[in-house]
């Protein structure tokens, strides 16, 4: 994940996919409040004007990633939930 935090600070992206459709990995609340500090912070700091997630088919998991963008930082950016691709993709696309 920390290159990730990298990757975000060195190409500085406006709008972000997150398709995690094949994420099976519960996020504890340890880890839910490193990735808001160190990457939705960031995601913040460099001005990410859209993130779409796509929600894994596990229900635990999807809840573990919504509480993540509901932490501090998460909570500042503009971020909608899919369950696909495409809906994803339109809507990082509409008029911002």
């Amino acid at each position: 994940m920390e290159n990730y935090k990298l990757l975000l600070l060195q190409y500085k992206p406006k709008l972000i996919l997150a398709d995690h459709k094949d994420f099976d990995f519960i996020i504890n609340e340890t880890q839910q409040q490193w990735l808001d500090n160190e990457i939705n912070g960031t995601a913040v700091f460099i001005g990410v004007l859209k993130l779409a997630v796509v929600f894994p088919t596990d229900t635990y998991t999807h809840i573990s990633i919504e509480l993540v963008m509901m932490e501090d930082m998460g909570s500042q950016l503009n971020c909608a939930y899919f369950h696909d691709l495409i809906s994803a993709e339109a809507w990082l696309y509409e008029e911002i």
